[in-house]
């Protein structure tokens, strides 16, 4: 009864300095949110995903058929 989407993209790690700026969009209670938490050894990371395609699956297609999501 549901539907999810698929995409292709690139991805990097954010910089220390773009770090404030993640912070705004991002909460979670099981880290810190400070740039310590995610630099240096620490074992989390910020990615920032640059979407090129967005598929969903097409729900009259018998088995799993992919639909390009055209973006703007």
């Amino acid at each position: 009864t549901g539907n999810g989407i698929q995409g292709l993209g690139k991805a990097h790690f954010l910089k220390e300095k773009e770090l404030d700026e993640a912070f705004k969009y991002y909460h979670a209670t099981f880290v810190k949110m400070e740039k310590a938490s995610f630099t240096g050894t620490a074992p989390y990371r910020f990615f920032k995903i640059i979407p090129e395609r967005f598929y969903v699956l097409d729900p009259t297609a018998p088995t799993d058929k992919r639909v390009e999501v055209k973006l703007r």
